[in-house]
């Protein structure tokens, strides 16, 4: 199911205070949403040693790694 999807730029101001600078919203379809969250899963696996991740993460890596050697 779609869903929006909004971004958001904050400043803060002297008084110590949140000023809502600018909105953005777009509509994300779940293959956007599931390709994303796919992406940030492999960088966050991508930047951890490999002796600390659990043999599920060790399957997603090496998955992504073989798919982008595929792909030259």
């Amino acid at each position: 199911m779609p869903r929006t999807d909004y971004d958001e730029l904050w400043e803060k101001q002297s008084n110590g205070s949140m000023n809502l600078v600018k909105r953005t919203s777009r509509i994300v379809s779940d293959e956007e949403i599931e390709k994303e969250q796919h992406s940030e899963r492999l960088r966050v696996l991508i930047t951890r040693p490999v002796a600390n991740l659990t043999p599920a993460e060790k399957d997603d890596l090496l998955e992504f790694l073989v798919e982008r050697t595929r792909r030259g």
